[in-house]
Formats: C-alpha cells, sequence, structure tokens
C-alpha cells in the first residue's frame, strides 16, 4: 500500500509539471515567443503567417500535454489496479491459509479422536494385559436373597482367579469385574439336572445395554483344553454348544459348578477361577426359585429387556449386589477356605509311570 502511494505522488509530480515543459520546448523553438515585443511580421498581413505558426505549435504542444496527461492517468489506474490485484491476490492467499490451517485442525481433531479411541482400546488390551500378568486376584461376591426365609438377606463368597488355568478368561473376568459389568445383575440358572448340558450349575453374568453389545461383539477366543477340570467350585465361561458352535456369544456369561462336572464338559469349558470361601452360599444361592425356573430365563431376552424381564416374570432370582476385586486380608472373617482344586489331566495310572 506504501508503494501505491508513492508511485502515485510521483506521477502527479509529473503531471504538474508537464505543462512547464511543454511551455519551455515551445520557448526553445520559438524565442521571441512571449517576450512581449512585437515585429512588423506580427502586424498586417503578416500576423496570419508568424501568428498562425506560433498558434499551431501551441496548440500541438497543449495536444501533447493532454496525451501525456491521459498515459499519466493511465498509468496510475495500471498501477493502481496492479496493486489491489497483489491486494486481492494476498487476501485470496490468506484465506485459502486460513482454509487449510482450519482443515489441518479439523484433520488434527479427528486424529486426536482416532488416538483416543486407540488409546482406549489399547487401554482395554493393557487391562487385559495386566490381567493375564498378575498373580491369582480375589473377588468377592455380595448377593441378596429375593424369596423365602432369607428373603432380603446378605451374604457374600470368595472367588480366587487363577490367570495359569486360562489366562485370556481370566483377564476378561478382570476387566468385566473392574468395569463394575456384574454389580445389580441376577443369578438366574440354579440347575440340578444330571443332564450333561445342564449339570448342577449356577449361571449369572447376563444384562440389558450397551455394556453387554461391546462385549458380545468381543467374544472370548477359545483356551487351552486340559489345564484345569471342571471340578466342584470352579467357575467357567459359558456358551451354547448347540446353538453358539462358534462361541460367538462367549464373554460375560460365567456359571460355577455345584459338583465335579470335569467328564461331562471338559471338552468344552476351561475354569479359570474357583470359590475359595463361602460354598454354602453358592449351594443356596437358587433356594426358591432353582427348581421352579430351571432353565426358563431366556439368555436373548435377559439381553433384551434386562431387570424388567426378572421383574415381571423371574421375580425370585437372587441378585448380585456387588462384585469387587479385594486383597488378601479383606477375606472373609470366620469363614473357612475351600480346598484348591487339583488336577491330573494323564490320570493316576500315567502320572505315576512319568
Amino acid at each position: 500500500m506504501t508503494s501505491t502511494l508513492a508511485v502515485f505522488c510521483l506521477l502527479l509530480l509529473i503531471l504538474a509539471t508537464l505543462p512547464g515543459i511543454a511551455e519551455a520546448e515551445l520557448r526553445r523553438e520559438d524565442p521571441d515567443e512571449g517576450d512581449g515585443l512585437m515585429t512588423e511580421g506580427d502586424l498586417g498581413g503578416g500576423r496570419g503567417g508568424g501568428g498562425g505558426g506560433r498558434r499551431g505549435r501551441r496548440k500541438e504542444a497543449e495536444v501533447v500535454v493532454e496525451v501525456e496527461e491521459i498515459q499519466a492517468v493511465e498509468e496510475i489506474e495500471a498501477v493502481v489496479e496492479e496493486e489491489a490485484v497483489d491486494d486481492g491476490d494476498a487476501e485470496d492467499a490468506e484465506d485459502a491459509e486460513d482454509a487449510e490451517e482450519d482443515d489441518e485442525d479439523k484433520e488434527d481433531k479427528e486424529d486426536k479422536e482416532d488416538k483416543e479411541d486407540d488409546e482406549d482400546d489399547d487401554d482395554d488390551d493393557d487391562d487385559d494385559d495386566e490381567a493375564e500378568e498378575d498373580a491369582e486376584f480375589l473377588v468377592k461376591f455380595t448377593v441378596e436373597a429375593m424369596t423365602g426365609l432369607k428373603d432380603g438377606m446378605i451374604e457374600s463368597f470368595v472367588v480366587r482367579v487363577v490367570p495359569s488355568w486360562a489366562p485370556l478368561s481370566a483377564a476378561r473376568f478382570y476387566d468385566l469385574v473392574t468395569r463394575k459389568f456384574y454389580d445389580n445383575t441376577r443369578f438366574f440358572w440354579h440347575l440340578t439336572s444330571s443332564d450333561d448340558m445342564q449339570g448342577i450349575r449356577t449361571h449369572f453374568g447376563l444384562k440389558k445395554g450397551r455394556a453387554q453389545k461391546k462385549w458380545d461383539k468381543r467374544p472370548l477366543p477359545p483356551e487351552l483344553l486340559g489345564v484345569m477340570s471342571n471340578l466342584r467350585s470352579t467357575l467357567a465361561f459359558y456358551f451354547d454348544p448347540v446353538s453358539d458352535k462358534k462361541q460367538r456369544l462367549k464373554g460375560t456369561h460365567v456359571f460355577i459348578n455345584r459338583e465335579d462336572e470335569g467328564s461331562k464338559i471338559d471338552h468344552l469349558y476351561v475354569p479359570f477361577a474357583y470359590v475359595i470361601q463361602g460354598m454354602h452360599v453358592v449351594n443356596e444361592l437358587g433356594l426358591g426359585w432353582g427348581k421352579e425356573y430351571g432353565n426358563k430365563p431366556r439368555a436373548h431376552t435377559i439381553r433384551k429387556r434386562g431387570s424388567d424381564y426378572f421383574e415381571e416374570k423371574f421375580e425370585k432370582c437372587t441378585r448380585l449386589v456387588k462384585v469387587e476385586i479385594i486383597e488378601e486380608d479383606e477375606m472373609l472373617e470366620g469363614v473357612k477356605e475351600e480346598k484348591r482344586p487339583t488336577f491330573n489331566k494323564f490320570g493316576k495310572e500315567e502320572w505315576d509311570d512319568l
């Protein structure tokens, strides 16, 4: 803008000096012009010739001045227009830079959100890895009876998780417990059948909502079979071997073996924990409703309707009030510890031969 003003002033100065330059040029060609004296040629017949010549030259000089003024004005307009174009280009460039910066900011924001999502996924994986690598840990179950003589009674039992038996299952259970997935859910099957697919087992671990859908989309991969058997007091993740052969819904649904079931289901389920305190509480979880309800509560309906389903049709099912990780010194006082399950996968004779 400063350069434009300077050029403009310079051209005005040129315009101001043009008439003087033209006059000086005219006097140089006709020294007698403008001295105030008349010659004989200026009077009478000679006036027409001499005066006409001077007037012609003056006219030409005036025309030249006008032409030069027009050219100067055109040059000024061209300079101003060029400067305006430059300013416009600069503004366009600035707008382009701003737009580019906005795009970069938007991309950075999207990258940040993607990174945060990735970090969340990494955190989930880290949680799994942490539980997978950690030593054994304790989980306390606080339950509330909803029927019979124990209606409203709060009791507890404690589970010891053993990652060496089933590392993926232990990691998943750790993640679910720390995220309070099981809080305020229900035990829904307390089976006493001799049927191999039902057995003498108690089931829990389904609910309604986004959390359930999230874990249903992340089924547990199969574990190594034969490390531990489904003995009394052990826990394992459940899937329906008939309707869900590919184990696509294996991920939150857990059962507790109340009797030794290994010979029936060890080819399907791998235990990851066992009840270390309060097995008598587990045995009584189905009092007042186990035989009555059997396996009538439907897993897919629990996923769809949640607590409303229980309140309308299966209100007697025992409620899981809270499930939490505890330290060794927080175990139940005055409650004896259950014997740790042991399993010889080779069988007694083969083991003795080793």
